[in-house]
């Protein structure tokens, strides 16, 4: 049985039961809440099956979200068991640390999953950067945690609680942009890359990470464009072309978020998106008046027939 506790967390219990009740198709076999007079939730018990590793993700999304407390038998089995996450869907755990990131409770999230070692497992790249103090992480906004990944982690749930909404790319990208920073401080030292070498180390750390989770392929190509155009919102457009041309890009929009949230995280480059922010909304109207084409829909791509094109088809004599 795993058992968690509520220390103190508004939230509307009816829902959470009926959430509940909707995943149980496997997810969770069963469960059993204990609600107050004034429809708080005093206790939630899961019932626990070995074979559903899911239940750990789910035990810590859980806690993390409504402030509940891990029982010490379930913690510990947790810790014993955290290996066996690999068994769940990847899809499944994915959308787990989704609702997370979606939520506003990604930092308690992902520090939970860290302490109990899922965050090890799921994500070993980004668990091992994590373990190296980061050079640029002061206690100002780093919270002395060592890494800014925490920070911008805060910074997310703050933004979501006051319901400003964000692409699942952004969600993600996040988890990619630690990794990402380190393996370009190895490459050079000295310095940014030249592109196509950053273009490489993208590829390198997204891709096989992305494939793991089961990201969508469409996601996965944002996040690599936006993690490219980093490095350039950091210095103030002008009215080149240069700077347009990079506006226009599909991915603009993501990479503006991502570096929006590190500035808010660091109080560095706020300057900065406001006027990267100007000229997407410049670009914005302009194509609402018809000055500028809107981007052309995304081709659908046509579905081939199982067999070949000459399958099924009869000969002529």
């Amino acid at each position: 049985m795993i058992e968690v506790r509520l220390q103190s967390a508004p939230f509307d219990a009816g829902e959470e039961l009926a959430r509940l009740d909707r995943l149980g198709g496997g997810g969770v076999a069963s469960f059993t809440g204990i609600v107050r007079g004034d429809d708080g939730l005093t206790e939630l018990l899961l019932e626990h099956h070995p074979e559903m590793t899911l239940r750990m993700m789910r035990a810590v999304e859980f806690a993390s979200r409504l402030g509940f407390a891990i029982t010490p038998d379930a913690y510990e089995a947790i810790l014993r068991h955290r290996k066996e996450i690999v068994k769940s869907a990847p899809p499944r755990v994915t959308e787990e640390l989704a609702q997370a990131l979606r939520g506003g409770h990604a930092l308690p999230t992902l520090l939970l999953m860290r302490e109990v070692g899922l965050l090890d497992v799921l994500l070993p790249e980004l668990a091992s950067v994590l373990r190296v103090i980061d050079a640029d992480a002061d206690s100002q906004y780093a919270r002395g945690t060592g890494h800014l990944f925490w920070a911008l982690l805060e910074v997310l749930d703050a933004e979501r609680r006051r319901g400003r909404a964000f692409d699942d790319a952004v969600h993600f990208a996040l988890l990619f942009v630690p990794i990402v920073r380190a393996r370009v401080r190895e490459a050079s030292p000295g310095g940014e890359p030249d592109p196509s070498r950053l273009a490489t180390i993208i590829e390198d750390v997204v891709s096989p990470l992305a494939f793991r989770m089961s990201l969508p392929r469409a996601s996965t190509d944002r996040i690599k464009q936006a993690l490219a155009m980093l490095g350039r919102l950091s210095h103030r457009p002008d009215g080149k072309l240069n700077s347009r041309r990079l506006a226009f890009r599909d991915a603009f929009g993501t990479a503006l978020d991502l570096f929006e949230l590190s500035a808010m995280a660091t109080g560095v480059g706020q300057d900065l998106v406001r006027d990267w922010r100007s000229l997407q909304g410049k670009i914005q109207r302009a194509r609402e008046t018809g000055e500028i084409p809107a981007p052309p829909a995304p081709a659908s791509r046509r579905r081939r027939r199982r067999g070949g094109r000459g399958r099924g088809r009869r000969a002529t004599p």
